[in-house]
């Protein structure tokens, strides 16, 4: 793959990932990321083979696998758990005393309660793939950066990493500071009388998941930086086919001259004798 496809294809890609990033409230802008994570899969790929770095390489193929993975959960979702519970769903609707007379409720097949189940357990396991997959894919990202600027020379891809590696740290804390929210409000719901009355519900839960929200902002600010950073890398990667080509063998050697003596020196070594 060519250097400047690489540096288009990494560029475009990591704008686009923050696109998606920045606009994932908005109806199908965050399916920008999904091109996007493919784009820059494929860059990395073919970075990895223009510097012969087999861990670059390897981190464009598992995001590719992470992609098919995630449509494979789409796919099992819309295709077999939707339809096997909306038929499991009209099977269990009971013969009421106002039922048309003659009107048979349907019985619930096995059939549907097996798809439902089946559709589940594939899209349980996938998902734990790609929740396993995902950390891997985390880290080996990181590791490329670094890596890059090794091989590149391009400092840039440095700073990324460090900026992709503080955002991810941020991240785990605000999850951290999530789950334990959600746990001090389930202690608290379950206390009974000494609740929050219903009045008072919005101002508790915004109290309670405040701190966890300021930090996935702060997380999500620092990621827009690293996608920016990766950008501008990739576009720098210009550098590497401006730069001028080694020499692949080196040049011939010179023979060693063989002169023959002067026609002086030859009478002046006859006249001495």
């Amino acid at each position: 793959m060519e250097v400047d496809t690489v540096k288009l294809l990494g560029g475009i890609g990591y704008i686009s990932l923050l696109i998606g990033l920045v606009g994932s409230f908005v109806p199908y802008v965050s399916m920008i990321s999904f091109i996007g994570l493919i784009l820059v899969a494929i860059a990395w790929i073919g970075l990895g083979g223009i510097v012969k770095d087999t861990l670059m390489k390897a981190f464009g193929i598992l995001s590719l696998v992470m992609c098919v993975l995630s449509i494979v959960i789409v796919i099992v979702i819309l295709a077999v758990l939707l339809p096997a519970m909306m038929v499991t769903s009209v099977s269990s609707i009971e013969v009421t005393p106002t039922a048309p007379s003659g009107f048979e409720a349907p019985q619930v097949q096995i059939e549907n309660i097996a798809g439902v189940l089946g559709g589940l357990m594939v899209v349980g396991i996938v998902a734990l793939i790609l929740l396993i997959l995902s950390v891997v894919v985390a880290v080996l990202h990181i590791i490329a950066h670094f890596r890059a600027a090794n091989k590149t020379g391009i400092g840039m891809f440095k700073w990324a990493g460090v900026t992709h590696i503080i955002a991810v740290v941020i991240g785990v804390i605000g999850l951290v500071i999530l789950i334990a929210s959600v746990i001090s409000i389930t202690q608290i719901t379950t206390a009974g009388p000494a609740f929050t009355p219903p009045e008072h519900a919005m101002e508790f839960l915004f109290s309670r998941f405040l701190p966890a929200l300021v930090v996935v902002i702060i997380s999500t600010i620092v990621l827009i930086v690293a996608y920016i950073l990766s950008a501008i890398s990739f576009f720098n990667l210009s550098k590497l086919a401006t730069a001028p080509p080694q020499p692949s063998t080196p040049p011939p050697e010179t023979p060693p001259s063989t002169e023959t003596p002067s026609v002086v020196q030859v009478a002046e070594g006859t006249y001495l004798k």
